[in-house]
């Protein structure tokens, strides 16, 4: 098996992949890669924070989804009022250890430095409406893919 480009479809499967795999690069980022990578693995993490483009920021790495029956009416209500709190949010931010909250008022600490917002920084949104539609991106990255003799 050559080198070529890792794009898994779990995050867990990417420290995983970079373990069995020749020298290869991943598409994404998720803490199953720092892990390992503080582990020992041979893992070079690529930061686009210094872009004069500007780093990404991203909104999150999970999605919210509610129950048709709840437990209890206000439930859901309960919960994503804790998340969005200061305490939730160092709670997220710390136990995801890739995403800085865009709250100002949490500490930074528990952040990796490549993942902490810079002051100043240029920051690219990647959640906007006109960038949803990843069809585009999909055809480029395949064909990327198969120009290297690798599969999607």
């Amino acid at each position: 098996m050559g080198a070529g480009i890792f794009a898994p479809a779990l995050y867990r499967t990417s420290g995983d992949g970079f373990a069995r795999l020749p020298p290869s690069h991943r598409l994404g980022s998720s803490k199953a890669v720092f892990d390992p990578k503080a582990q020992g693995l041979p893992i070079n993490v690529f930061d686009t924070s210094g872009w004069k483009e500007g780093g990404a920021l991203e909104p999150g790495a999970f999605t919210l989804a509610w129950l048709d029956r709840s437990p209890h009416p206000n439930a859901s209500k309960v919960f994503i009022n804790w998340l969005l709190s200061r305490e939730g949010q160092m709670a997220v931010q710390r136990d995801g250890g890739v995403n800085d909250s865009l709250r100002v008022d949490i500490p930074k600490t528990d952040l990796r430095p490549m993942a902490r917002r810079k002051e100043g920084a240029k920051y690219m949104v990647t959640w906007k409406a006109e960038w949803m539609d990843a069809e585009p991106m999909q055809k480029v990255v395949n064909q990327a893919l198969a120009k290297i003799g690798s599969k999607p």
